[in-house]
């Protein structure tokens, strides 16, 4: 399954709360609405994570999934990245990260 931008946001801000991690929720809100969620959306999202009162081991959960993500995202632009420049047969990075965008 994979997660869109907009859900990988919603589930960033989420854990970001949970762990109290002000730059985390500094970063992730701008960037859910560069995902394209809605004033609502994120506002919703704030909201149901800071309700929910996660107990620490929930919380730890959250910060591992979210880890796990984050890194398996890298692995898959790099992977990209890496396919882009064999296929240019060794073009330049910037040539392969304006093919990636």
């Amino acid at each position: 399954m994979r997660l869109e931008q907009r859900e990988k946001e919603l589930a960033a801000i989420g854990a970001s709360i949970g762990a109290n991690c002000r730059p985390c929720i500094e970063h992730h809100v701008p960037a859910g609405r560069e995902a394209g969620l809605s004033e609502a959306e994120l506002a919703d999202a704030v909201a149901a994570a800071l309700e929910v009162g996660l107990a620490p081991a929930q919380v730890e959960a959250a910060l591992k999934m979210a880890e796990y993500v984050q890194q398996r995202a890298s692995e898959m632009t790099a992977e990209k990245a890496t396919h882009v420049l064999e296929e240019r047969g060794g073009a330049s990075v910037d040539t392969a990260t304006k093919e990636l965008k």
